[in-house]
């Protein structure tokens, strides 16, 4: 998403409202991404996974807090008793992958 919205000369520098010469790319690019995000989004059946709606639809113990680090939302756990955790309904004989990314800070 970051990167069709930084694609440059897609609209005239000097009328707005006029398509350059990009504009094109850009809205195909777009619409592309855009039908991309709602796929994924529909086949995940972890709800708000990515964090992006703080922890909604999540069950919370402990001290969790969701950040905004570098413009992507984050999890962070104040200590090893917090966490969250969600209730999914899986099917018989499929199979699922579950991607996580952690990091583990030193705190003395």
């Amino acid at each position: 998403e970051y990167l069709v919205q930084s694609i440059p000369y897609v609209y005239n520098d000097w009328l707005s409202d006029v398509p350059g010469m990009n504009y094109d790319i850009y809205v195909e690019l777009d619409a592309r991404v855009a039908q991309a995000r709602y796929l994924y989004d529909t086949r995940n059946i972890i709800k708000n996974g990515d964090f992006t709606q703080g922890v909604m639809g999540w069950h919370v113990t402990g001290n969790a807090d969701v950040q905004q680090i570098d413009g992507v939302s984050v999890l962070v756990l104040s200590n090893w008793s917090a966490g969250v955790s969600q209730n999914v309904h899986l099917q018989h004989n499929h199979g699922y992958v579950l991607r996580v990314i952690a990091l583990k800070r030193r705190t003395w």
